[in-house]
């Protein structure tokens, strides 16, 4: 398993960083997804998805706060956007505070700076995206909550 890794390449070109999450994804079950609006993080996310196994639609769960994907093999993917929670404890109401721990989930999350206290010593990657003039950088890096 390779931590701490930086790509950079085209959005349509993103399949080494989704093999390097995929690579990741049996030792952690939280993944965090940082970057300006548009950088990509839910194309990112879509294909992951599909990698993994879902080929249901995926979609931004801006609104919805999560939304549940089930594979075959009996796991659950949440994807999470918390671009919109002015207070933590608006995580805490939805109960995403206490199914982040999920022992059959695999946690996508977009946003996730507001409500990093819920992760606590778990940890989890952090996907930095940043873009460049025809191009975004990926920055995967491990990190403890």
């Amino acid at each position: 398993m390779i931590l701490d890794q930086e790509f950079e390449c085209a959005e349509t070109e993103i399949q080494t960083v989704i093999d390097s999450l995929l690579g990741l994804s049996s030792s952690f079950s939280i993944f965090c997804f940082s970057g300006d609006l548009g950088a990509g993080k839910t194309t990112l996310i879509r294909a992951l998805c599909r990698q993994l196994g879902f080929n249901g639609k995926v979609s931004s769960p801006t609104y919805g706060l999560v939304n549940e994907y089930k594979l075959d093999n009996g796991k659950i993917l949440f994807h999470s956007d918390w671009y919109r929670i002015e207070d933590a404890h608006e995580l805490v109401e939805a109960g995403i505070a206490d199914n982040l721990h999920h022992s059959n989930g695999i946690w996508l999350i977009e946003w996730p700076e507001i409500g990093m206290e819920f992760i606590g010593s778990t940890p989890y990657i952090q996907v930095q995206i940043s873009h460049k003039e025809h191009s975004r950088v990926y920055a995967i890096n491990a990190k403890r909550g």
